[in-house]
């Protein structure tokens, strides 16, 4: 009897402790419940955490990666702008090269510019070259555009030039294809006036302006600019005429040195070199900001004929 009070016991105990797993179960998802939205709220944040730590990373190496590619931009600009040097020294070069063979007239000496004037930096300049080289006062300055000066002061290894956007020089110039002639005055830098051309002579913008050769110290047919526009000049037989001078006299670098004289170059000779600049002009026009280049470049009359005088 007492062996069937035992086993009775035991199934008590054991359905009571199954019921207690059962309860404890159900009591444990019932929390599991509650806890889910506070589970998706962190794994959203450690999720967070996570992909804030990777960009910081994947920044890290952007950043890194711009700062090479920035460094390589720099040193690839340095080359392009070295090379550009070495080409554009290399067409002036050849130009000069040209010259120096198909200009007439002997002694025709290579020089090397070496200083500017302070006091006069747009009006004098300083060559490598002196008497003991051949050069010689009042020999004329060519550069690859044309016409840059006139040889002032001659020393022993050196020499200085006056050159004509300086304002100082005075030159007789004729008109392509009209042949008009006259005198150019060099008015500001990069323009010159010419004077004495009668007002019947049709003169349109574009024409190349020359050397006439008169006074017998310029050689004829060195190019000087491009006429710009025209105006009436002071008397009522003649008109001025405006010209922008093709020499670039800020970037000269080398000069070419003729004797003065009489003698006729062929224009054609600097029409590449010409043709250069004027692109580059053009370039560095496109460049400037509008209002600086309506204040510093003020556009001449139109061209049209002048009536003749009652």
């Amino acid at each position: 009897m007492a062996r069937g009070w035992w086993s009775g016991l035991g199934g008590i105990a054991l359905g009571a402790l199954l019921l207690g797993c059962l309860l404890g179960g159900v009591g444990w998802q019932l929390g599991l419940l509650e806890l889910a939205p506070w589970q998706g709220i962190v794994a959203r944040g450690a999720q967070s955490l996570q992909d804030w730590g990777e960009g910081i990373l994947k920044y890290r190496e952007l950043a890194q990666r711009e700062r090479q590619l920035r460094e390589e931009n720099a040193r690839l600009r340095l080359e392009r702008d070295y090379w550009k040097g070495q080409e554009a020294q290399v067409l002036r070069l050849r130009s000069l090269l040209k010259l120096k063979t198909e200009l007439p007239g002997q002694p025709k000496i290579c020089a090397r510019v070496i200083a500017r004037d302070p006091q006069r930096w747009y009006g004098r300049l300083s060559l490598d070259r002196g008497y003991l080289d051949g050069v010689r006062p009042e020999m004329v300055a060519v550069g690859p555009e044309g016409l840059v000066g006139l040889v002032r002061e001659v020393g022993a290894r050196a020499s200085k030039v006056e050159l004509l956007w300086g304002g100082d020089l005075q030159v007789p110039v004729k008109i392509l294809p009209s042949q008009a002639c006259g005198v150019l005055y060099v008015e500001r830098r990069r323009q010159g006036l010419i004077k004495y051309i009668s007002y019947e002579i049709p003169v349109e913008a574009g024409e190349l302006v020359v050397t006439s050769g008169l006074g017998n110290i310029y050689p004829a047919g060195l190019p000087v600019g491009r006429v710009e526009g025209s105006r009436a000049g002071q008397d009522s037989m003649s008109q001025e005429v405006t010209v922008n001078l093709s020499s670039q006299f800020t970037t000269l670098q080398e000069l070419l040195l003729l004797p003065k004289g009489p003698a006729t170059a062929d224009p054609a000779l600097f029409k590449e070199a010409i043709e250069r600049a004027e692109e580059a002009s053009k370039r560095a026009k496109a460049l400037w900001p509008k209002k600086a280049a309506g204040e510093s470049q003020p556009k001449a009359a139109p061209l049209k004929a002048k009536p003749a005088p009652k």
